[in-house]
């Protein structure tokens, strides 16, 4: 699964596949975060959404196609504000109650 959130002027892609070694994504987010912002107040820089869905729509190319490398055990966070991009390694929890730890390294 391909998934991205957004927020304000971020936003965050990542490739969650434990039965090909990567986490789910309860063992990366196990909890709902609180909700600083709401972006029904403070909005979404406008392009965001179509940078997010562009870089997802690359990840699934990729997930199919087996070419270069993918976000399978990473969390990529695009911060459009300060023209950032940062890389986060997740790793699946053994006591997972979704996937069990299926992408564990046992």
């Amino acid at each position: 699964m391909v998934s991205a959130a957004l927020t304000t002027w971020e936003g965050q892609v990542s490739l969650y596949d434990p039965a090909r070694g990567g986490p789910c994504l309860t063992c990366v987010f196990p909890h709902a975060p609180p909700v600083i912002e709401d972006c029904s107040v403070v909005g979404v820089f406008g392009p965001l959404p179509g940078i997010i869905g562009t870089m997802m729509a690359a990840e699934v190319v990729k997930a199919l196609t087996g070419a270069g490398e993918g976000l399978r055990g990473r969390l990529m966070i695009y911060d459009a504000l300060y023209a950032d991009m940062r890389i986060i390694r997740t790793k699946a929890d053994p006591a997972c109650p979704t996937c069990h730890g299926m992408g564990a390294v046992k």
